[in-house]
């Protein structure tokens, strides 16, 4: 027994010497994963935009959005999900010859130092933590805790810095966003007109606690409704009458020395109608951003599901529109509405067409919000979601159609 034991101990490893290595395990220079900055990251973030998973700029930078990507496109392909683009991964993404030299580490291991004048969401030590110090000074950082992980609060933070500024909204702290912030020439975080999200939902319940916001819904968008309200709050609180949720505006809108609206218009009635109507290009943003994370089933247009024109038809149709239920070609093609070729001349409420690196024909649409933003049903983030018009959806605009 013992000899026929070691007899299959012994087969066993003459069989194995016959494997290479790298049929067990996987090199470290083999992997991408988050923290990685090279050549190989961006030709990996350039790949997935092809294919429709990656839409932001490519960086060279293996941060939380390029993690997602990857993940989004191991679950569509039925591979391992676990967000590092190894070998398999990348054989299916960048095609069977693809390889990585061994000497891809040979200034050292990535991942481990950042630059001093640049952070990266996925970015971690010291260094962020002096970052989100100085946005939680400006009152951007909203987080209880300093990390030290520049995760999606840091990013959102640095993105609201940016907004405020008037720097360019990527949402990544390079050497111009590093500069004014560390300046005293930075802004504290300020709430505008046309902005929308968890903020400005605050700023609806608060003013609606004190009556001065009546519109009955928490929308998410800053629109005309919510710009008088504010404006009726610091007239009413002898504050500077401009429509914006600045710092000192903020202060006492959440404070105890709030007081409730007394009954009195103090704006005049060239500044305030006296019973503000909303938009229907308000009204259809407020809805749409009503929908935001529900999830993408192809063929389906609401309530819960949606694909990209089912998504688009059922914001037309609470709207009121008459229309058919189109696809994304379809609907480009509707004459009755004005035609927009000139990304430039876009306004909010617009229904912007895309197509794909790998074909002419229109395949996509959404509703453009502003700020080079739109709204849309995402098949590779399989839900609603607003994404920035640039590298992928800036190369791929085809027109734009206006409903308003």
């Amino acid at each position: 027994m013992r000899k026929k034991s070691a007899l299959l101990l012994f087969c066993i490893i003459f069989i194995l010497s016959f494997f290479p290595a790298t049929a067990f395990a996987t090199e470290r220079y083999e992997i991408l994963k988050i923290g990685d900055k090279d050549s190989y990251v961006e030709e990996l973030q350039n790949k997935l935009k092809e294919l429709g998973f990656f839409s932001g700029k490519s960086t060279g930078y293996f941060g939380t959005v390029t993690q997602q990507a990857v993940i989004d496109y191991q679950e569509e392909n039925s591979l391992v999900v676990d967000g590092k683009a190894g070998p398999v991964t990348l054989s299916s993404i960048m095609g069977a010859d693809y390889k990585i030299p061994s000497d891809r580490f040979a200034e050292g291991e990535q991942g481990e130092e950042i630059s001093a004048d640049k952070f990266y969401p996925g970015d971690k030590g010291d260094a962020v933590s002096a970052l989100q110090k100085r946005l939680k000074e400006l009152e951007y950082y909203d987080y209880a805790s300093i990390t030290g992980f520049y995760g999606p609060v840091t990013e959102d933070a640095v993105k609201r810095f940016q907004r405020t500024n008037d720097l360019t909204v990527d949402g990544i702290a390079g050497p111009v966003t590093l500069d004014l912030l560390n300046s005293d020439n930075a802004k504290y975080f300020c709430i505008y007109p046309g902005d929308r999200g968890s903020d400005v939902e605050a700023l609806q319940a608060r003013l609606g606690e004190l009556g001065f916001y009546t519109y009955g819904k928490n929308t998410g968008y800053f629109g005309t409704i919510t710009e008088n309200a504010l404006k009726e709050f610091q007239a009413q609180h002898s504050l500077t009458v401009d429509g914006k949720a600045g710092k000192n505006t903020r202060c006492i809108l959440f404070s105890d020395d709030a007081q409730k609206w007394d009954g009195q218009d103090r704006i005049k009635s060239d500044e305030q109608p006296s019973a503000p109507e909303i938009s229907s290009t308000e009204k259809m943003l407020a809805f749409a951003n009503e929908q935001l994370g529900k999830k993408y089933v192809y063929s389906t247009e609401g309530p819960n599901t949606f694909d990209c024109s089912g998504f688009v038809y059922y914001v037309l149709k609470y709207m009121g529109v008459s229309t058919s239920r189109y696809s994304a070609a379809g609907f480009s093609g509707v004459e009755s509405w004005s035609q927009v070729s000139d990304k430039a001349s876009l306004v909010p409420g617009d229904l912007v067409f895309f197509k794909s690196d790998s074909s002419t024909r229109i395949g996509h649409t959404g509703i453009y919000i502003g700020n080079n933003e739109f709204i849309h049903a995402s098949s590779s983030n399989n839900c609603v979601k607003i994404s920035t018009m640039t590298d992928y959806y800036d190369r791929n605009f085809v027109s734009a159609r206006r409903v308003f």
